[in-house]
């Protein structure tokens, strides 16, 4: 189970070319979300202040299937 928490509204799925996995990766925001043409609150692009931090958290563990 991969469990994301809210500060992680976008995925990239990634592959590198292969056909037997991919590699689901959480993200803060969209890819190249400086420049794309869509609001900032749509992107999930924010500055981050010098001096400040921000908190994420995610967690992968196995769970049994029964």
């Amino acid at each position: 189970v991969y469990e994301n928490g809210e500060g992680y509204p976008f995925r990239l799925f990634y592959n590198g070319g292969a056909k037997d996995f991919i590699s689901l990766e959480p993200m803060t925001a969209m890819a190249n979300a400086p420049n794309a043409p869509f609001a900032r609150e749509a992107t999930g692009f924010r500055l981050l202040p010098a001096h400040s931090d921000a908190h994420y958290h995610s967690k992968i563990y196995l769970e049994a299937i029964l």
